[in-house]
């Protein structure tokens, strides 16, 4: 076997691993999107529920629909609201004055948009990543 062989076998097996880590930087650069993606839409509804408790007299004393499982809803009539029952996780509920309901709102929000930017700073190096083995395999070609 020549060294010409030998170095070009050294070569294919470099562009194979570069491919390789390639893929999976791929799949993990997608599946962190799509956790981005989840979690901004759980932002969203947090920030809606923040809202809500801060204006709940624009509901007080209305009609609102309500769904009672299923394929079944139902016009109800919403009166003076003191409390809301909030969901804590773990298929929990807890009923919560608006005080502590918005406080505990407040809080899960600030952990959502820390974890938010820190997938995000984790995707940003996986693209960085992605970029460089890029590069590397166009100039091994």
């Amino acid at each position: 076997m020549d060294v010409n062989s030998k170095e070009s076998g050294k070569g294919d097996q470099d562009i194979e691993q570069l491919r390789y880590m390639q893929n999976a930087y791929a799949e993990q650069y997608e599946l962190l999107g799509n956790e981005i993606t989840t979690l901004s839409m759980a932002i969203n509804t947090v920030r809606k529920d923040i809202d809500l408790i801060g204006n709940m007299e624009r509901v007080e004393n209305s009609t609102v629909l309500f769904n009672s499982q299923g394929n079944i809803y139902m016009n109800a009539n919403v009166g003076k609201v003191d409390s809301v029952i909030v969901y804590v996780g773990a298929n929990y509920l807890i009923d919560k004055s608006l005080d502590e309901a918005e406080s505990f709102l407040k809080r899960n929000l600030e952990k959502q948009e820390a974890g938010l930017k820190r997938l995000m700073g984790e995707r940003q190096k996986i693209e960085k990543e992605l970029f460089d083995i890029s590069y590397k395999l166009s100039s091994m070609q």
